[in-house]
């Protein structure tokens, strides 16, 4: 009966141990007193321990090794050799404006929005996920907006390549040139939140510190555009190599066919396209529940490469103005009382709330998990990103998940194996 106890209560570790990371080849052992374990090949000490290391093949599963050697009546337990990482802090001059970023309490300078404070370590656990990974150059970033100040300073070194044909990193398709630049200001924000250079000691930093952010404008200076500038520029991003599609637009009430054949599009290209929930209906300043509303598009597209997104304010609650929806609402994300990167000159910076300024925040860490697990297809960041956040009890019944997205949970989400059975020999 105990041999069946000890297995069991293995199996079980196993389990809960699915989304840690732990150094391969080897298993940490505690040997039980006036025992030793010499018999095996490779053993090492941990200075200042009464552990050993058990040097494995590296092609044996770790868990599979624990379980034998807790049937060593030597042993006392068994586990991995977890990988930990250290909390990275960018010295970017206004990252303690960055109140989604890292939370401490603090007063946004300026702040034009109430609240302007919230509860420290409310925020998207960026500095343990940036232990992990900061750099997203190997994902292409698609702005669908009012273009990108691609000369700020902050921006210039996170611009995607677009070589000859492309010298202005995008397209400008309601101008019908090849020069994107913003002439709004709402295209830059949205590209300093995905990615703003990290790390360089100016201004901010973007959830990822490199990035490739593909400028293409398809709205005018007044921010209007047009079912044919978008299509286009989704287009553009599919033949060019686009990962991510920030879409912090909205239509309401028309499901638009034509639309929704690019996006079909996008989603048969591997393509992810994030959208802002909404805010309000024809920004009338009154939030409603787009399910049971008037809808509002891309959001309320029913094709799985689409990720909406909920703004939430500095206390976690849903904001005033955002748009919500337990069917069509995947997630939710910091969007009130954002700094980031402006138009008006290469070190500007500004102030800006929205489910626009939400959407960028999961935009970037969608780049995030895709860099870190390059095999992932559009679906496998979609689920990270939403069920890979954190559970906030304000959230629940206002979107999908309950969530608001969490960085380093979402680079460690898998999908738990469903259909397996433990058997226990006798």
């Amino acid at each position: 009966m105990l041999n069946k106890i000890i297995f069991i209560s293995i199996l079980f570790f196993a389990q809960n141990t699915l989304f840690a990371e732990y150094v391969p080849g080897e298993v940490l052992v505690k040997v039980k007193k006036s025992s030793n374990i010499s018999s095996y090949a490779r053993v090492s000490e941990i200075s200042g321990s009464e552990l050993k290391i058990v040097k494995i093949d590296k092609s044996k599963n770790i868990m599979s090794a624990i379980e034998e050697l807790a049937q060593n009546p030597d042993i006392e337990y068994a586990q991995p050799n977890y990988i930990y990482h250290i909390s990275i802090v960018p010295n970017d001059t206004r990252y303690s404006d960055l109140w989604g970023l890292k939370n401490t309490g603090q007063t946004v300078t300026a702040a034009t929005y109430v609240p302007t404070h919230g509860n420290a370590g409310d925020d998207i656990n960026a500095e343990n996920a940036w232990g992990i990974i900061t750099d997203c150059s190997s994902i292409t970033v698609a702005v669908i907006d009012t273009g990108v100040n691609y000369t700020h300073d902050d921006l210039k070194n996170n611009m995607w390549d677009g070589g000859s044909s492309y010298p202005k990193h995008g397209w400008d398709f309601y101008n019908s040139d090849n020069d994107p630049v913003d002439d709004n200001g709402h295209g830059s924000h949205l590209a300093g939140i995905i990615g703003a250079q990290g790390n360089n000691s100016i201004g901010v930093t973007g959830v990822c510190w490199l990035t490739n952010i593909m400028a293409l404008k398809s709205f005018d200076s007044s921010g209007t555009g047009s079912t044919a500038t978008i299509i286009s520029a989704i287009s553009f991003a599919i033949n060019n190599g686009a990962n991510i599609i920030n879409a912090s637009f909205n239509l309401y009430g028309s499901a638009d066919t034509a639309l929704s054949a690019t996006v079909t599009a996008a989603e048969q290209a591997d393509i992810l396209i994030v959208s802002a929930a909404g805010n309000g209906y024809e920004n009338d300043g009154h939030a409603y529940n787009v399910d049971s509303g008037t809808k509002t598009y891309p959001c309320c597209f029913t094709q799985d490469n689409v990720l909406c997104i909920a703004a939430l304010d500095q206390k976690f609650q849903i904001a005033s103005f955002s748009n919500y929806g337990a069917t069509s609402v995947d997630v939710a994300a910091p969007g009130t009382n954002v700094v980031s990167t402006w138009y008006t000159t290469n070190s500007t910076y500004y102030l800006e709330n929205g489910t626009s300024m939400a959407t960028p925040y999961a935009a970037g860490l969608a780049a995030l998990v895709w860099a870190n697990n390059p095999s992932y297809t559009y679906l496998d960041v979609k689920n990270a990103v939403i069920y890979g956040g954190a559970a906030v009890s304000s959230m629940s019944g206002i979107t999908v998940s309950g969530n608001v997205i969490n960085a380093y949970n979402a680079l460690n989400y898998i999908n738990v194996p469903r259909g397996l059975a433990a058997v226990v020999a006798k």
